[in-house]
């Protein structure tokens, strides 16, 4: 934006905003930022530059979009270990709760409701509902391929376009996987990918090993990092089949 010799005037209204200007010899770049953007910064933000001549304008408005919910969970699941699934969203509104969901494995898209309550702490903020959902049960090997959601329900003064809401994949590892194998370290069965299993004294442990490339996956026998499609896994085929102690009746 060009407008003669500039000498310019900044009024920030919000304590939370900072303010940055760059000059470019008759050219001035102003720059509005702010730390975190939260529902309290949604509306219309205008600029105005004026010199002894003439006065240049503009306006846009701005819109605060709430995040879907993140799910948080052990790094390995394993039979019969007792284990929770942690659900935190921040959204913009009064009040809301969290609705706990799963689909077994091969039924699709149907989602059940679970026998399971969970334990859901409400915060107000400012503007917006904080909740922190945690989902603690004993997974069985029926479980595994199962999917779990997390879901804002009943969320007083959310006006968004989106289903706030996450689904994640449920991968369990048979107790007995590492039977024999002390002290071994391979790729997981279901997430070969970026989990390792070791076979310790204590038990089965659960790392998560990252390769710097796209596409590179950490190799446990090789031990190096390879393309996916080339990965020396260990095959777990082992299933038990059985009625999952987390379902009940599906949602109509």
């Amino acid at each position: 934006m060009t407008a003669g010799p500039i000498v310019p005037t900044v009024i920030v209204v919000d304590d939370s905003l900072t303010f940055s200007a760059n000059h470019h010899s008759d050219a001035i770049t102003m720059v509005l930022m702010a730390q975190n953007f939260e529902c309290n910064h949604a509306g219309t933000y205008s600029c105005s530059v004026s010199s002894a001549t003439v006065v240049v304008s503009d306006e846009t408005e701005i819109n605060v979009v709430s995040e879907p919910p993140a799910i948080y969970f052990p790094v390995g699941i394993v039979e019969d270990r007792t284990m929770s699934l942690d659900c935190i969203v921040e959204f913009e509104g009064t009040s809301g709760d969290i609705k706990w969901t799963f689909s077994p494995p091969g039924l699709g898209n149907m989602f059940y409701d679970l026998s399971i309550d969970p334990d859901t702490k409400n915060s107000s903020m400012s503007c917006t509902t904080k909740l922190e959902s945690k989902l603690t049960f004993t997974p069985g090997m029926y479980d595994n391929g199962s999917n779990f959601r997390c879901e804002v329900v009943n969320a007083e003064g959310y006006n968004g376009a989106t289903v706030l809401q996450k689904t994640v994949p449920f991968y369990v590892l048979h107790n007995s996987i590492c039977t024999n194998r002390i002290f071994e370290i391979f790729n997981h069965p279901y997430q070969p990918c970026g989990k390792i299993i070791y076979c310790s004294e204590n038990g089965i442990l659960v790392f998560e090993i990252p390769c710097p490339s796209p596409g590179y996956c950490y190799d446990a026998l090789l031990t190096d990092c390879v393309l996916e499609k080339d990965l020396s896994i260990y095959n777990e085929t082992s299933t038990t089949i059985g009625q999952s102690t987390t379902g009940a009746p599906p949602i109509s």
